[in-house]
């Protein structure tokens, strides 16, 4: 199981973070990554397509609030 996956708005769209660990010398480690570009973009798809699923169920849930 993989926690800490995120979101994030970047200069170009939306993409997804892996999570890293912080070291001393203020560089990153990854600490889970894809094995390769072609394995990165099928997740990022899947996590982009669901992300945009729940936003859009979200949006029409708080329209039927107000």
């Amino acid at each position: 199981m993989i926690r800490e996956i995120r979101v994030i708005q970047g200069p170009t769209g939306l993409f997804v973070s892996f999570p890293a660990e912080k070291q001393r010398d203020g560089t990153h480690r990854q600490l889970a990554y894809p094995a390769n570009a072609e394995t990165r973009m099928m997740i990022q798809r899947v996590i982009l397509a669901e992300y945009a699923e729940v936003v859009a169920e979200s949006q029409v849930a708080s329209e039927k609030i107000t």
